[in-house]
């Protein structure tokens, strides 16, 4: 996650893969909930980081525009 944040980025969703049918690519890694939670406390000074297994990127998009002060025109 250093490169993400080196570059800018402030705002992190880290969510599952889920194939939605056979024809696409398969799921290489299951990440357990446990995982999930150790990456929200990564401490590199992200503004916010949602990680869930069903976290996507809209996920609580409000919240997050709310908590980083982001102005939206």
């Amino acid at each position: 996650m250093h490169n993400p944040y080196n570059i800018g980025c402030r705002i992190v969703n880290i969510g599952q893969y889920i194939a939605p049918s056979r024809k696409h690519a398969k799921v290489m890694k299951y990440v357990s909930p446990q995982e999930f939670e150790r990456f929200k406390t990564i401490e590199l000074g992200f503004d916010d980081v949602e990680s869930s297994a069903l976290t996507r990127s809209s996920y609580r998009a409000n919240k997050i525009i709310r908590k980083a002060d982001i102005n939206i025109c």
